[in-house]
């Protein structure tokens, strides 16, 4: 009996292999829109970014000038983080209702970026 109560408080391997993935996606993201945001917001390093509207991003708002890179970044960034607390307190706290909910939210996140990306609405 004792057994079949420490059990319950394990979250099953569908809910752990789907959230490390989701977590380790999430630090990516996180890592590379700092960096970018870092590079071209910070140090002003923008002589290797094609901003403007020639070449192969032309009509892409996020690379129309530097600002709108950096704020692309940054918003990038704000919601990585989100994505990484909820998942690291779905697992500290064995709750799969946060796991859910973290699902969810990283392909938010996705949906929001790539609605951004490809200018369904003008947001500047």
């Amino acid at each position: 009996l004792e057994c079949v109560e420490t059990m319950k408080n394990h979250l099953p391997n569908w809910y752990i292999f789907p959230s490390v993935l989701i977590l380790i996606g999430s630090v990516g993201m996180l890592i590379l829109s700092g960096a970018e945001v870092y590079n071209v917001g910070i140090l002003n390093e923008i002589e290797f970014y094609p901003f403007g509207s020639e070449g192969p991003v032309a009509g892409i708002w996020q690379y129309e000038n530097k600002e709108n890179y950096t704020c692309f970044n940054t918003l990038t960034m704000f919601l990585s983080f989100i994505n990484v607390v909820l998942v690291l307190v779905g697992l500290l706290n064995n709750s799969s209702g946060v796991l859910k909910f973290s699902f969810i939210s990283f392909v938010s996140t996705f949906l929001i970026l790539h609605i951004i990306q490809e200018n369904y609405f003008k947001i500047w």
